[in-house]
């Protein structure tokens, strides 16, 4: 059965189906990257446990060994995250959602189910926190934007209110991928700390804040600018089964 569509006048403000495939690359590769910068932290974090390195400098040495403490700790946070972070490229593409939707949806249960032990491990971890206190209130307060969005999301879809779980998706996606953002600028932080003699207690909280805060800011201000127009979320809520092909129409990604 195809998928209605609404008019370009009733397509989420600032969007066009002109304008709109150069922005969808850029948002595809804007993500991927960030999804590739994810797993390759995970892979590094498990090599590093199964085969700890004893020729590391010293501050880089430390890091590991904060975390070799807790190992099994990490790997119930970091195996789950890796798996989230993989899954989600396939949520946002609306192609598998229109052609098949039940794999959509269930690949969308799959990672509800991980965001909650994600969202835990997450707590768990704060014992003994590298980055003191700063680091402490960046997981809690960016931990529980997490949990409260991907709640959100599902109570949305259940009610099947598909623009707001559209948005609530995109909040909790762009918490879990500010991990990916944090990875390069601790990099920045450790090349230069024979400049600014900054170890790694000194900026790792600093690090966390300013990596989650860009990628929320920047999905939050993308999902604001896709917002669909009130009589097109009009049209969406009139439908038997809430589908409509406004992502189609404007060659960009969907939400869970």
């Amino acid at each position: 059965m195809s998928v209605p569509t609404i008019p370009e006048t009733m397509l989420p403000i600032g969007i066009s189906p002109r304008s709109s495939r150069r922005t969808h690359r850029i948002l595809w590769a804007g993500m991927l990257s960030l999804c590739a910068i994810a797993v390759a932290a995970v892979v590094h974090r498990l090599v590093a446990l199964a085969y700890p390195s004893h020729d590391l400098p010293a501050q880089v040495a430390a890091l590991d060994a904060a975390f070799a403490r807790r190992p099994v700790l990490t790997l119930i946070h970091i195996v789950p995250a890796m798996f989230f972070i993989i899954f989600v490229p396939l949520q946002f593409s609306a192609t598998l959602r229109t052609r098949h939707p039940d794999v959509h949806r269930w690949i969308g249960r799959f990672l509800m189910t991980l965001s909650v032990v994600i969202g835990l491990s997450a707590l768990w971890l704060l014992r003994d926190p590298i980055g003191g206190n700063t680091e402490v209130t960046a997981i809690l307060f960016f931990d529980g934007l997490f949990l409260l969005a991907m709640a959100k999301a599902f109570f949305h879809i259940r009610r099947r209110e598909v623009a707001l779980h559209r948005e609530w998706v995109m909040r909790g996606v762009s918490v879990a991928l500010g991990v990916a953002t944090v990875r390069p600028i601790i990099g920045v932080f450790f090349a230069t700390n024979s400049l600014s003699g900054l170890t790694p207690h000194d900026f790792f909280g600093v690090a966390f804040w300013i990596g989650f805060t860009l990628t929320y800011l920047f999905a939050e201000l993308w999902s604001r600018h896709t917002r669909l127009r009130p009589e097109a979320r009009r049209q969406l809520g009139s439908l038997p089964n809430r589908r409509i092909d406004f992502e189609a129409q404007t060659h960009r990604p969907s939400g869970i």
